[in-house]
């Protein structure tokens, strides 16, 4: 990405400075000359041409005001950079033009920041494109973010200093590396940014991602993409870094550590109740003829059913990995799919319920099919819980506008109650409670169905419709054709 490239003299005894310097402009056209004495740096800038000097200042390297006045009788434009770890001295260069002054205890923090504004400056003088150097200079200016720039093919053009740490990148590496080699679904997400950010006026922010490091370790994170014309088109990919430490190791992620709980909880929770469906079972036996005692027994095996069930729901929900990339999810096939599975026809045939569905032109909706299977099951077995023997829940499905002419994708449950049922706080709206208070929800099932609609910017709005009749009515953005 860039043109003249920069020659620079490193004074340094440890060698500590280079393997810095060569991170942070690993990507940029550059050229360094190490030297172990400052004595040494008279004659090398007499002979050579250098854009930078960078000085490890330290007991055994004297580098004062005067040295430098007489390096600048050959280099009058020479940036320096001085790294001390006896910041009170730095007063002695007040006034002095392109001196910069790095405390030793925080040159990792503090060198890219220096490093990027000299490399703004030396742009502006020598490589053109003001728009260009002004990208590079805010990578290596960020130091709380990986940045990587791509070129349009996707191929790593640049790696600021946090985005080679979040990599692992080794130091002695080639970066002939592309987006696909460190992001999961590479190729996906990849085609996905490049039709969602087609120009330069468009941005990506907040984008789940799962970076896989040179060691092949998988980290969650999220990224922002913007594109950037200059010239050619680049990509600037900005990655959240690490929350914490632990998360590069190797360990659990959040994910995986909340569907062990969930597993953990329904274990603890199923054993008990299967122990009381085997014991119910044998007493069913003893109980012959005592009608009463029979009514008892099967009321208690229909809330030991229910817990496996609730308790299955669990687990899968919390099984369910976010889909990087988002799905074209055909509500209309995927309604009449679940019409025919066998759960579905049970809970028809044991309630005597009637199901009618109504499908309409409906719009193509952005998400996860999985997400959305689970969403409309876990409502429908709501819907049977809630009408009783009996009722009818009918299916619509259509398309609506809002008043900013916006697309939505409309899914209607109408449930007609049978008048046992009706009024024993088995309603929708009893279940999921009011929108606006604060009161815990009091099923899974609707956590699980409030969780889906706010995933996917939906809405929801229940309504009687009479005294025997109710709509839950759901609203999910149309995808943009």
């Amino acid at each position: 990405m860039t043109g003249k490239p920069i020659n620079i003299l490193c004074v340094d005894r440890g060698n500590q400075i280079i393997p810095l310097v060569e991170g942070i402009f690993r990507s940029i056209a550059h050229e360094i000359q190490l030297l172990t004495d400052a004595e040494e740096i008279r004659r090398q800038v007499s002979v050579a041409q250098y854009d930078l000097l960078i000085v490890h200042n330290d007991d055994a390297i004297h580098f004062n005001r005067d040295l430098l006045h007489e390096i600048r009788l050959f280099r009058p434009n020479l940036a320096v950079i001085l790294i001390s770890g006896q910041p009170k001295e730095n007063s002695e260069w007040t006034g002095e033009s392109s001196v910069y002054l790095v405390d030793e205890q925080k040159m990792v923090n503090a060198l890219p920041l220096v490093l990027g504004d000299f490399y703004s400056r030396f742009g502006e003088q020598n490589n053109g494109s003001l728009v260009q150097q002004n990208l590079i200079y805010n990578s290596l200016l960020a130091v709380n973010r990986g940045i990587i720039i791509l070129n349009a093919k996707g191929q790593v053009q640049l790696l600021n200093f946090m985005a080679e740490k979040l990599l692992d990148v080794p130091s002695e590496a080639e970066l002939n590396i592309s987006f696909y080699d460190f992001i999961n679904d590479g190729e996906k997400i990849w085609r996905y940014f490049t039709e969602q950010c087609p120009a330069r006026t468009e941005r990506i922010e907040n984008y789940p991602v799962v970076v896989r490091d040179f060691n092949n370790r998988e980290i969650s994170r999220t990224a922002d993409i913007t594109c950037v014309d200059v010239e050619n088109l680049y990509y600037l990919l900005q990655i959240e870094p690490s929350p914490c430490a632990s998360e590069h190791t190797g360990q659990e992620s959040g994910f995986d550590l909340i569907s062990k709980f969930a597993e953990s909880v329904a274990n603890e929770l199923l054993n008990p109740v299967n122990i009381i469906s085997g014991r119910l079972q044998l007493m069913r036996g003893e109980v012959e003829g005592q009608e009463k005692l029979i009514k008892s027994l099967t009321a208690i095996e229909k809330q030991t059913e229910r817990i496996k069930e609730t308790m299955g729901k669990l687990v899968t929900f919390a099984h369910l990995k976010e889909d990087t990339v988002p799905q074209d999810v055909d509500v209309n096939s995927l309604l009449n799919k679940i019409l025919l599975e066998p759960s579905i026809a049970r809970l028809r045939e044991t309630n005597g319920v009637l199901l009618k569905y109504e499908l309409g032109d409906i719009p193509i909706v952005s998400g996860s099919a999985a997400d959305f299977d689970l969403l409309f099951k876990t409502l429908l077995e709501m819907c049977f819980n809630c009408v009783g023997t009996n009722g009818e829940i009918l299916v619509q499905t259509g398309k609506r506008k809002n008043y900013l002419n916006k697309n939505w994708a409309e899914i209607n449950f109408v449930l007609n109650y049978s008048s046992s049922t009706f009024g024993n706080e088995s309603t929708l709206q009893a279940l999921f409670g009011k929108q606006d208070d604060p009161v815990r929800l009091k099923s899974v099932e609707s956590t699980i169905v409030q969780h889906y609609i706010h995933h996917y910017k939906g809405k929801y709005s229940i309504l009687s419709l009479s005294p025997n009749r109710e709509k839950l009515t759901l609203l999910f953005p149309a995808k943009i054709l």
